[in-house]
């Protein structure tokens, strides 16, 4: 399998948007599978980052909006 496949897999898992068969296969193959725990393991970071970037720029737009009903 190509490794952009393999990220297409991981992300829906991340995401949760497998099937209980298809989220069971995707286990069986990441316990059992090298290449793939690597890659899960590195885009998941990724991912990680990504989604904390995204609530600390919400956080920063709220906190922007705030300040416009409510001036300092």
């Amino acid at each position: 399998m190509d490794q952009e496949k393999i990220i297409e897999r991981i992300e829906a898992y991340y995401f949760g948007k497998m099937t209980p068969e298809e989220k069971t296969q995707f286990e069986t193959e990441l316990i059992s599978n090298p290449e793939i725990q690597l890659l899960y393991k590195e885009h998941t970071y990724f991912l990680d980052g990504v989604e904390g970037i995204k609530m600390e720029s919400f956080r920063d737009h709220l906190k922007a909006q705030q300040e416009i009903k409510e001036p300092v």
